[in-house]
This record gives C-alpha cells, sequence and structure tokens, in this order.
C-alpha cells in the first residue's frame, strides 16, 4: 500500500517539476517581452537582405560615408544574417523577438539538463538557472552571438556527456561547427573548449597508464571539427578574424564588452553572485571538484574577468559545476540536497496537484500571451513598438521622406546600424557600431564634434554632413550649438532631433 502511494506521489505533477520549468518559461516570457534593442541587429539584416537577393556576401563597406569602399569582413556572419532576415521576411520584427526568446529559453535549458545529470536538487537548479538568466538577459538579443550561445551550450553538453560516460554524440561537433564557424566568430571559443578536454583526456590517460584507444573517438572528431572551420567564405583566412578583433585598439577603446569585467556594471551582478556562491560551494561542498570541471571553470572564469563578451560562456559552462557542488554541502541543511529521502517525501506529500496545475496553467498562458503575435493585437501595438524607444523611430520615418541620394548624415554610432536599415542605401551615415571598420581619426573626429570641440562646424564642412541626426540625452551640447549657430530644425520629439546643415538643399517629398 505504501509502495503504490509513493508511486502515485512520484507519478504526479509536482512542486520540484515546476522549479525545473519555471526558468526556461521565465526566460521565454522575459525574452519575448524584451523590446529589439541591439543596434548591430540592423545593419545584419540589411547585409541578410542582400544576400537574399543578390546571392553574393559584400566585401566592402556601403553603409557609410567615413568609410565607404573599405573592405570589411560581412563573411563573419553570413549565415546568421541570412537566417534574422529569412525569420523577419516571413514573420517580421516578431518572428525576431520571438526566435531570441527560443533561443533562450533551449540554452536554460541545456543549463538545467546538465545540472540535474550532476546531482544537483531541483531547487538549486532552479534557482542558479534563474541568476544565469539574469546574466544572460541582457546579451540574449536577436545578434549573431546568440547564436554563439546556443552552439556553445551543446558543445558543453556533448562534452561533458562523452567525458562522464553518458550519451557518446562526438560526431555533432563538426555538423554544429560547420553553422557556427559562419554565424558569428565565438566559434573559436568551441575550439578552446575541445582542446582543454583533449589535454584532460591525455593527462587522464597518462595519469592512469591507460593506452589512447579510449580516446580516439574525441581525436577523430575533435580533428575533424578543426577542419570543419575551413568551411566558410574566407578558408584558412578566418583566423584572422578573431586574432584582429582581439587586437584592435579601437575595439578595446570604444567597446565595452571587450573590457574588463567590473562591479559598477549592473549587468555583470549575476556573474559577481554566482562567484560567491562559487567560492562557498568550494568551501563547504562533500562534493570535491574533479580536474575536469575545476579546471575549465577556472578558465572562463579568468576569460570572463577579462572580457566582458566571455561572461554568457561562462555562465552556460559553469552553472551546472555549482549546482552539483552546492548540492552537496556539507551543511546539514536538507534543502541544498536531494539526497535527503525524508525531506523529499515529505514535500512529495506536501504537495498540491490542483495548485501544481493551476501555476503550471498560469505560467503557459502568460507565456502565450507574452508572443507579440498574440501580444500586439490585444494590447492595439504596432511591430514598430517592438523597435527598443532607445532609436531614432520618428527621425528614420522623417528622413524616409526625403529627396535626394548619396544624403550624409551625422549620427551617434548605436544609431547607426537602425539608420542603415531603414535609410540605405538613399542615406549613409558617419559611424555605427562596426567599431573597427573606421579609422582612428574618424572617431577622433565624432568626437570631438559630439563635445563641440573647438572646430567642430569645420568637421562638419569638410565631411561634407547634410543632416544631424543627434540623441536629445547624449548630445545636449552639441544640440545647444546648433541651436545658437541657427542650423535649420526638422523635427524633433523626446529621442531624438534632426537639423539640416544650411548647404543643404533637400526638399521634403509630398
Amino acid at each position: 500500500m505504501e509502495i503504490n502511494q509513493k508511486n502515485q506521489l512520484n507519478h504526479r505533477l509536482s512542486i520540484q517539476q515546476i522549479w525545473l520549468l519555471v526558468p526556461p518559461i521565465l526566460a521565454f516570457i522575459l525574452l519575448n517581452l524584451a523590446p529589439l534593442r541591439e543596434g548591430d541587429l540592423w545593419w545584419h539584416l540589411k547585409i541578410g537582405e542582400e544576400i537574399y537577393f543578390t546571392h553574393r556576401i559584400p566585401l566592402s563597406d556601403h553603409f557609410s560615408f567615413t568609410a565607404f569602399g573599405s573592405g570589411y569582413y560581412f563573411a563573419r556572419s553570413w549565415l546568421s544574417d541570412l537566417a534574422f532576415y529569412g525569420i523577419y521576411r516571413i514573420g517580421g520584427l516578431s518572428a525576431l523577438v520571438s526566435f531570441q526568446a527560443l533561443t533562450a529559453s533551449a540554452i536554460i535549458v541545456i543549463l538545467i539538463q546538465q545540472s540535474l545529470h550532476r546531482f544537483a536538487s531541483p531547487r538549486v537548479t532552479s534557482v542558479l538557472a534563474m541568476i544565469s538568466l539574469l546574466g544572460l538577459y541582457s546579451f540574449s538579443t536577436a545578434r549573431p552571438q546568440i547564436f554563439s550561445f546556443l552552439c556553445f551550450a551543446l558543445f558543453t553538453k556533448i562534452l561533458a556527456d562523452t567525458w562522464y560516460g553518458r550519451n557518446r554524440r562526438l560526431w555533432l561537433l563538426p555538423v554544429i561547427m560547420l553553422a557556427w564557424v559562419n554565424c558569428h566568430a565565438a566559434w573559436v571559443i568551441g575550439l578552446f573548449l575541445i582542446g582543454l578536454v583533449v589535454l584532460f583526456a591525455l593527462l587522464r590517460s597518462v595519469s592512469l597508464n591507460r593506452g589512447l584507444g579510449e580516446m580516439r573517438p574525441l581525436f577523430i572528431w575533435g580533428g575533424l571539427t578543426l577542419l570543419i572551420v575551413l568551411v566558410n567564405p574566407e578558408g584558412i583566412n578566418i583566423i584572422n578574424d578573431p586574432l584582429a578583433a582581439s587586437s584592435n585598439l579601437n575595439i578595446q577603446q570604444y567597446i565595452s564588452e571587450w573590457q574588463p569585467v567590473s562591479v559598477t556594471q549592473m549587468y555583470a551582478l549575476p556573474f559577481f553572485i554566482l562567484l560567491v556562491i562559487l567560492i562557498f560551494a568550494l568551501a563547504y561542498s562533500r562534493t570535491m571538484p574533479d580536474l575536469y570541471s575545476f579546471v575549465l571553470m577556472l578558465a572562463f572564469l579568468l576569460l570572463s574577468m577579462r572580457y566582458v563578451r566571455a561572461l554568457p560562456f561562462y555562465y552556460i559552462l559553469v552553472t551546472p559545476f555549482i549546482a552539483g557542488w552546492l548540492s552537496g554541502l556539507d551543511l546539514g541543511i536538507s534543502i541544498f540536497s536531494k539526497r535527503d529521502p525524508e525531506s523529499h517525501d515529505r514535500i512529495l506529500r506536501s504537495d498540491s496537484p490542483r495548485l501544481n496545475t493551476a501555476i503550471l496553467a498560469g505560467l503557459i498562458l502568460f507565456s502565450i500571451l507574452s508572443i507579440p503575435q498574440v501580444r500586439l493585437p490585444l494590447t492595439g501595438k504596432t511591430e514598430l513598438d517592438l523597435v527598443d524607444d532607445y532609436f531614432p523611430v520618428g527621425a528614420a520615418q522623417f528622413l524616409e521622406n526625403l529627396e535626394g541620394e548619396e544624403i550624409r548624415l551625422f549620427n551617434m554610432p548605436e544609431w547607426g546600424g537602425y539608420l542603415n536599415w531603414r535609410l540605405n542605401p538613399k542615406m549613409r551615415v558617419f559611424v555605427d557600431g562596426r567599431v573597427e571598420l573606421y579609422p582612428s581619426g574618424v572617431w577622433q573626429d565624432y568626437i570631438r564634434i559630439a563635445r563641440v570641440d573647438g572646430d567642430w562646424a569645420e568637421l562638419l564642412n569638410q565631411y561634407q554632413v547634410d543632416y544631424l541626426v543627434l540623441s536629445m540625452d547624449r548630445h545636449t551640447g552639441l544640440i545647444s550649438a546648433a541651436h545658437q549657430a541657427g542650423l535649420p530644425r526638422l523635427f524633433e520629439d523626446e529621442k531624438s532631433i534632426l537639423f539640416m546643415m544650411e548647404k543643404n538643399s533637400h526638399t521634403i517629398s509630398e
């Protein structure tokens, strides 16, 4: 009788299952509600559109007038650009939002699965997954790097399953890499991970006096993954891309993602929370980390401390490790461990299947309502409302009605991608998010103009700028100077203001 009762308890929807469902559902809801806030997305969309219609990858810049004709490596993300445009072409901006939500949820599911494989309790797994979700949230935007996060999560799962003798699916590594190397330059992180695992396998074989026979699959599929990297439009020259990005002075100086992590960065708060939990878990856990887990964790900890851009990879790799170690805490507190059968049975008996079902139904309902295709008609909003209000949507709409060709815009770098998407090739920007493209002199001139230093007006004339698209928040000094100089103001809203250089003769179309 008692056995049958336990079986019934184990088969009904439990609160522990609810804990495990919350993080991926929460990721889906939050990312569906998040606007399209990444500035680079827009020029990636434009490149995807161009590849779709011309069947070729562009080789030089045609978005700006300050670097027009300069060679640019659009091939680094051609497949993700084409994928984004394909998603947009099928379902509009709503589909792009849903894509970022689905991808983030899939990554969280992989984290949870890997945590449970390390014998973590559902409660610990859920809490740590939600902390990692907070860390991944600001990075999980519709931009090529989101493909890198998913590919890396799959790499960690496949390699961990192989290392611990679970499912061996090493043959998937080169398949994933074939897509990864054509989607985003962070494929090098995948090779770095494989290299570390191969090194650990060699050390284990030597220390245990084993032959190298058991390592043959890892050598074969790891080597094939390395060779697959060459299957891209640039061939072996692709190795220059991550090397150039990590050494470019403009990138290091102007892009925060390539700078060291700091406690002053709000989006880095989950990193420091996990770091404190990690130290606590290592100090008190009954389960000591093996060499594989510890060295991988240490390598990505150091990498993420050096580059903010590496934080998502740290969350993906380290969260399951911490979950396993935290569940083995030697504190006599049953809430941390799923190895306490009495606590486990007590929780099951106190479960209310009706309440759990209601909670799950509520989560599913909120998930459905968060989907843009459902939410927008219900709220009476349009797809333009999916664009973050950070971007100059109103100014772009106004500029679309201007007559003329090859119009030159002075703009904030973060707005360049959006203006490219809406206005190119009719108009070209001063700068955009491709920091490495522009010479240092262009960036210095941008700063001088934006700060209204000395000869700012002469610089605008030298660059033959037609219009100034200025941020009401970031360009207050330049806006004041433009007013004082008597530049005609054509448009203004709460986000942006548009001035016309006096030499300009373009007119507004009816």
